[in-house]
């Protein structure tokens, strides 16, 4: 998969692909590389393939999972093409699933949209690798983004009442990962918390999906059924795993982290992740994770207004407020323009979710 790199020099030198620890670097090159090749239509189709799934993989995993729909639209495109690369089916197998929570919060999409795509994936998934329990889970989780609570809290039961379960991956940290977002779907937190425990032990090993996607997930539903040394320990090895996977990770690895230390009031924390944050989220085009994340920064502004802090660091040139001599922003007024912000998304949001 690396070899695309090598390729795309080859073939385009001007873009200077290579392989590295620079993600957005990498990211950047692949996107061009797929404008440009996509330019000889099926002529360039190998390439193209193989820049997608590189693409997706990186995008998906690094908090910039919306430079992956292109890629994701291009294997749309071409697929069941006579003589396309078997790859095609494979990524697009992978990466449709694993986009349909992000794809149910694009708000351009209708909920029609959305529902094409959950029937897309059922059709595109036969005689792949992706199992159609994979699918289930996702799209559950799309369910719940598009507001649709009574037909995902139906599948999760369905799911229970049959003690649900997989094992169709070699990753056994990935299954393990699907595993604990169903019993987080069905509300079984013991069963969440037993499945997650055995990473934090070091028993079960890590990969570039578990425990990164599912942890601070589990810190905020501990906090919220009480569990607060539970959820502080889900916390720590978050920000233990964030600290060595580097850009790998994705936003459902980070917002849910920054919401458990708003409602702990742990607003040292919360603070540092709203700065590292905001330069992203706030021109993401995935509108109920964008949400999450102003109504977190409402409650910490809040709650600097109730101690009489005046002024907070905020990254600059992101809000049409000026700040103030030092760099600082007026709490006051970035908690207006916050609310602003919560009650527009929330409207386009039920407007499109009916």
């Amino acid at each position: 998969m690396l070899e695309v790199f090598s390729e795309l020099n080859a073939k385009y030198p001007q873009l200077d692909a290579e392989f590295s620890s620079d993600i957005k670097k990498m990211i950047d090159a692949l996107t061009q590389g797929l404008a440009m090749n996509s330019q000889e239509e099926e002529d360039g189709l190998r390439l193209g393939v193989d820049i997608s799934g590189m693409l997706l993989f990186l995008a998906v995993r690094s908090r910039s999972a919306e430079k992956g729909l292109p890629a994701l639209q291009y294997l749309r495109k071409y697929h069941g093409t006579i003589g396309a690369p078997k790859d095609l089916k494979k990524y697009l197998s992978m990466y449709l699933v694993e986009y349909l929570p992000y794809l149910a919060e694009v708000m351009t999409l209708s909920r029609e949209n959305v529902e094409a795509y959950f029937r897309d994936a059922r059709k595109i998934i036969v005689g792949s690798d992706t199992p159609i329990e994979l699918l289930e889970v996702y799209q559950l989780r799309a369910l719940r983004a598009m507001g649709d609570e009574e037909k995902a809290n139906e599948q999760a039961k369905t799911w229970r009442e049959k003690g649900w379960n997989y094992e169709a991956s070699n990753c056994e940290s990935c299954v393990r990962t699907q595993k604990v977002w169903v019993a987080l779907a069905y509300q079984d937190l013991e069963q969440a918390q037993k499945l997650t425990d055995d990473w934090v032990s070091g028993e079960l090993r890590t990969c570039t999906r578990g425990p990164a996607d599912v942890l601070a997930a589990m810190a905020l539903a501990s906090f919220r059924a009480g569990h607060q040394a539970t959820a502080e320990t889900y916390a720590r090895e978050q920000e233990k795993v964030l600290s060595t996977a580097g850009a790998m990770h994705t936003w459902f690895a980070v917002i849910p982290l920054f919401e458990y230390y708003v409602e702990a009031e742990e607003w040292e924390a919360a603070q540092r992740w709203m700065e590292d944050l905001a330069p992203t989220i706030l021109s993401s085009v995935f509108s109920i994770l964008r949400l999450r994340f102003l109504r977190g920064c409402v409650r910490l502004l809040e709650h600097y207004q109730s101690t009489t802090q005046t002024a907070v660091v905020f990254p600059p040139k992101l809000i049409p407020i000026s700040s103030q001599a030092d760099g600082r922003y007026a709490t006051a007024d970035l908690t207006t323009w916050m609310k602003n912000e919560v009650e527009a998304v929330e409207e386009m949001v039920a407007r499109r979710n009916a």
